[in-house]
C-alpha cells in the first residue's frame, strides 16, 4: 500500500489531499484542511497510520487521527484526540482557554497501541508553555492504558519526540512556580493548579 499526499496551495485555499492505494485500486481519501505541518507515521505492521496537523499555525493547534486498516482494505477513523484531551484537561493557568497540541510520538510495537503527546501550546499565556504529557492509547477502540509524565517520556522516547518536545521546559516540572506568568498571578497569589493524570494500569 502507498499513502499519497498532495498539497493545494492557491490564493483561495491550502489544504493537503491524501489517497491510499493499493496497486491502481484507491481504498481511502481525505482532505486535510488546511493541514499544516502534517506528520504520517505507520505502524510497523502497516495495518493503521496517524496523522497529526495543525488547525490554524505551526504552533498549533494540533489534532491527531488515526486510520485503521481491516483485511479487505477498509479504512476506519479512530478519535484519539478527545480521551488525550480529556485526560490532559486543563492543568495550568491561562490568560485565555488554550486547548493544547495533540500528535503522535511513536507506534507501540504494533497497530494496537499508540503513543500520543498533548502539549500546552507554545503561546505566552499559559504558565508552562510548551510542556507535555504522553499517553498510551490502545486501538481499535481508543482507551488510555499508560501515562508518562514529561521526564518519563524523554527517559523513554527522546528521539521520537522531535524538536519542541524535546526542548520542552524540565524546570517547569521540577519547580512549576519557575514558569508562572505574572500576569496569571496577581500580587499575593499562592495557588498552582497542579496536573492530575491517571495512574498507569
Amino acid at each position: 500500500m502507498v499513502l499519497v499526499g498532495r498539497v493545494v496551495n492557491n490564493k483561495s485555499d491550502f489544504y493537503v489531499g491524501l489517497s491510499l492505494l493499493k496497486g491502481s485500486r484507491q481504498l481511502w481519501k481525505q482532505t486535510m484542511s488546511p493541514g499544516v505541518g502534517l506528520e504520517i507515521l505507520w505502524a510497523p505492521d502497516s495495518r493503521a497510520f496517524s496523522v497529526s496537523s495543525s488547525h490554524q499555525a505551526p504552533n498549533g493547534w494540533f489534532d491527531t487521527q488515526v486510520f485503521v486498516i481491516d483485511p479487505d482494505g477498509f479504512v476506519q477513523e479512530v478519535d484519539v484526540t478527545t480521551p488525550v484531551l480529556q485526560a490532559f484537561g486543563d492543568p495550568v493557568e491561562c490568560a485565555w482557554p488554550e486547548p493544547p497540541n495533540v500528535g503522535a510520538v511513536r507506534w507501540l510495537g504494533s497497530s494496537r497501541k499508540i503513543l500520543i503527546a498533548a502539549e500546552i501550546v507554545r503561546h505566552r499565556v499559559c504558565d508552562s508553555y510548551g510542556t507535555f504529557h504522553a499517553y498510551e492509547v490502545s486501538l481499535p477502540y481508543p482507551e488510555i492504558v499508560g501515562t508518562l509524565d514529561q521526564l518519563q517520556a524523554k527517559q523513554l522516547y527522546r528521539k521520537d519526540l522531535g524538536d519542541n518536545l524535546t526542548k520542552a521546559p524540565d524546570a517547569c516540572i521540577l519547580h512549576p512556580k519557575t514558569c508562572w506568568l505574572p500576569s496569571n498571578h496577581p500580587t499575593g497569589a499562592t495557588h498552582y493548579r497542579q496536573s492530575s493524570f491517571p495512574k498507569s494500569p
